[in-house]
């Protein structure tokens, strides 16, 4: 499964799936999408599976460095190598492995099986 996420400046998130996916549940429903920090890294560029988002905080904690990102109307965790060069206010993008996802309910908080 591949797809594009859009963050539209009201902090919408659109989701554009390529290839198959369905949820058990009904159509329309409001879905959080989960990604835990270090499934996370910095890319220079756009590309598929990316998200656009700004560094507001770096924090050196010596095995790696804790981000905190501005994506869209949410804020992110990102964990990074110690020697990723990256400082605050800086605007990148982050990549994500699809597989390593969680769809979850946005009311109950419920993982959603697909």
């Amino acid at each position: 499964m591949n797809f594009n996420l859009h963050i539209h400046p009201t902090g919408l998130v659109f989701v554009v799936i390529v290839g198959s996916f369905s949820f058990d549940k009904n159509t329309g429903q409001a879905v959080l999408l989960g990604i835990r920090p270090e499934n996370l890294a910095l890319a220079a560029e756009m590309q598929p599976n990316c998200l656009h988002a700004q560094v507001l905080v770096v924090e050196p904690l010596g095995s790696h460095k804790l981000l905190t990102m501005q994506v869209g109307a949410s804020l992110a965790k990102v964990s990074v190598p110690p020697d990723q060069l990256v400082s605050p206010m800086d605007e990148v993008w982050l990549h994500f492995d699809p597989e390593k996802i969680r769809w979850m309910d946005a009311d109950s908080g419920e993982a959603i099986r697909g």
